[in-house]
């Protein structure tokens, strides 16, 4: 089992770090390859001694410009939430097969810690391989310098791993006795928890309705990390419950591991 899992795991890592080197390759390749030099209204090219346009960086006040670390940190743990959603069901995955997973001589505890474990590998590992490919494309640039520490980057960090863990675990919960396809509930739940973000705000539905929403959002890890967004080398981490980063970060970190614990619970119990 933790074979196969360890497998599965390997397969979805090989084919998402190619496709975060094709995107990450295709960018630095558009900013490089450019050939306009913008400085205010002026525009010019350069040309090499072999008549051809030399590769550059758009140059708009480039020397006074900062991307904050915890932007960077960010779009990585966004990386990193959608290969935890893609490992979300692998409890589900087992059931097929639970006459023969069952009768090795380990408790089904040990059986699904080892596996959350290789799945929580995997997802650290996803977090890793973007912020390799992020930094990598701006040291191909020659941009590196222009990463400005923030004091929230770590923060940003931590909840864009609680989110995702937040959401493998609450799936995994859910689909840890389903005899079904767990994927296909997996893929559902970023419908209903984008929609549910989105229907936070809207108070014509009544105050009934609206609460139900707020309560539902708790347990909603877009909801903790709906936006990201840099001004002026501060980073903007928006939310629709409400509460501060440092708190919504303790507070889907709290939920990733009772659901973990749920979970492991509930598949314990699956019939044979």
């Amino acid at each position: 089992m933790d074979y196969v899992e360890f497998l599965r795991v390997r397969r979805a890592l090989i084919i998402y770090a190619i496709l975060v080197a094709i995107a990450a390759i295709v960018t630095v390749a558009s900013v490089s390859l450019a050939s306009v030099h913008t400085v205010g209204a002026n525009v010019s090219i350069t040309i090499d001694s072999n008549g051809k346009p030399e590769p550059f960086l758009p140059h708009f006040a480039v020397s006074h410009w900062r991307v904050p670390l915890g932007l960077l940190f960010g779009l990585a743990g966004y990386a990193a939430v959608t290969i935890a959603t893609v490992f979300a069901s692998s409890l589900n995955k087992e059931n097929d097969g639970a006459n023969f997973v069952f009768t090795k001589p380990i408790s089904r505890e040990r059986l699904a810690l080892q596996h959350m474990a290789i799945d929580a590998a995997g997802i650290l590992s996803a977090f890793v391989i973007a912020c390799v490919a992020i930094f990598g494309s701006f040291a191909a640039l020659g941009l590196l310098d222009h990463i400005a520490r923030d004091a929230q980057a770590l923060w940003i960090a931590a909840l864009g791993l609680g989110i995702g863990f937040m959401w493998y675990g609450i799936m995994q919960a859910v689909t840890a006795s389903y005899r079904g396809k767990g994927g296909t509930l997996v893929a559902w739940s970023w419908a209903g928890f984008v929609i549910l973000a989105g229907v936070s705000g809207v108070t014509f539905l009544g105050s009934a309705v609206h609460a139900l929403v707020g309560a539902l959002n708790f347990f909603n890890p877009i909801a903790y990390f709906t936006t990201l967004a840099s001004s002026g080398g501060n980073v903007t981490v928006a939310s629709v419950v409400g509460m501060s980063l440092e708190m919504r970060v303790a507070i889907a970190w709290c939920i990733a591991l009772v659901t973990c614990a749920l979970a492991t619970r509930i598949w314990k119990n699956v019939e044979v």
